[in-house]
């Protein structure tokens, strides 16, 4: 192995260990606080009910960071995903339980289909399509039923998802290919 094949390896790799801690530190938020009952049809402003408990919304920054530094490794690796890449999504989102809005792929899905315009901006609508379609055939999917009044409701048909009813990779990756 090269000099250069080295170094691109090493930095990819602490990329890939960053990315592991922060989904730990985003997986320990959603264990410590519990989750609102409305979930992603909460329309309340109280700041009290902001700090107590987790909503859609206090896990932007987290789907920001899993999405740049999935972007970093798959740049870095010739535009492919590494195999590490599979077992930390593997590890911190396969949820099996589809109902769970207090998951952590719940509302990475959710913040992706709010911020769809901003990611396909930064990313490109080809590596949105495709980082869902990675999930996909990694068995992180499910389709999460939303509210009708609730807010993924209103993204997924501001989007063009020909069904509003559930939150799924295959919901988000046909509204990425229309933007």
């Amino acid at each position: 192995m090269g000099e250069k094949r080295r170094e691109r390896q090493s930095d990819m790799d602490t990329i890939l260990d960053e990315l592991e801690e922060q989904l730990k530190m985003c997986t320990n938020y959603e264990k410590e606080h519990p989750y609102c009952k409305y979930g992603e049809a909460c329309y309340r402003k109280d700041p009290s009910h902001k700090d107590d408990f987790a909503h859609l919304d206090d896990f932007k920054e987290c789907t920001d960071i899993y999405l740049d530094m999935s972007y970093r490794v798959y740049k870095d690796n010739d535009d492919e995903f590494p195999n590490r890449w599979y077992n930390i999504i593997d590890e911190f989102l396969k949820e099996h339980d589809f109902t769970k809005q207090d998951s952590l792929y719940f509302n990475i899905m959710g913040n992706i289909c709010e911020h769809m315009d901003e990611y396909v901006k930064r990313f490109g609508k080809r590596f949105i399509a495709l980082i869902l379609m990675r999930q996909e055939e990694q068995a992180v999917t499910g389709m999460f039923p939303v509210s009708l009044k609730g807010r993924i409701s209103r993204c997924l048909k501001k989007l063009g998802s020909p069904d509003t009813r559930y939150l799924s990779n295959t919901a988000l990756t046909i509204s990425s290919a229309l933007r």
